[in-house]
This record gives structure tokens, sequence and C-alpha cells, in this order.
């Protein structure tokens, strides 16, 4: 696979958000805000597994491996993180399959859904 192959496929997925986000605009945030509440989960896990290892000379190597499991969660899940729709949209704009209004926009829903999903 050439390098322009992944940029392809990258403004592929780009454009499949941006086309979720317009078509079932309900769906794109379930997937957000799931992305969110994913990811604090397993923050707090970290936490405290950090806390309650915190003797065991590799309890920090072992409490960080769950950052691993989280972006994990996060793939097999199909939910939808801000930091990886940054990449796929200034990939899918820049390439002119998305507008950067449409980036701008969906990156706004994202960050939002993230965080409604952390709060919650």
């Amino acid at each position: 696979m050439t390098d322009r192959d992944y940029v392809v496929k990258a403004a592929d997925a780009g454009a499949g958000k941006v086309s979720l986000l317009q078509e079932d605009p309900v769906r794109y945030l379930l997937r957000a805000v799931g992305a969110g509440m994913g990811l604090t989960i397993v923050v707090f896990t970290f936490w405290v597994l950090k806390q309650n290892l915190h003797d065991i000379s590799m309890g920090a190597v072992i409490a960080s491996g769950f950052f691993g499991v989280g972006l994990m969660i996060i793939v097999f899940t199909n939910t939808e993180l801000f930091t990886s729709n940054n990449m796929y949209l200034t990939v899918s704009s820049h390439e002119g399959r998305t507008s950067w209004p449409q980036a701008g926009l969906l990156w706004i829903s994202c960050y939002f859904g993230n965080f409604a999903g952390a709060i919650f």
C-alpha cells in the first residue's frame, strides 16, 4: 500500500463521518457520547490502579496499559473520538472531499459529544 492509498482511505473516512453527521445526527452524537464515556471509564480505572499499585515497581506501567484498552474500546465499538476526527477531517478537507465548514461543524459536534459522555 502506498502513502497515497492511506491518504485516500483517511479522506474516505472523513467524508463518511460528515455524511453520518448530516444524515443521522442523533446516531453520530450517540457515538461521540459513547467515546467520551468509554475513555472516562478507562481514565478512572487508571487512577484507581495507580493509587492501589503505587507500592509495586511495575504498578505505573500496569495502570498505563489501560489507556490502550480505552483506545481499543473506541475502535471496536466504532465510536467517535475528537482527536481521531481531527486527523480524518483535516485530510478529507485538504483533499477536497469535505469542506472546512463541514469539518468545523463535525469537530464541534464531536467535542461536545465527547464532553457530554465524560460528564455523564
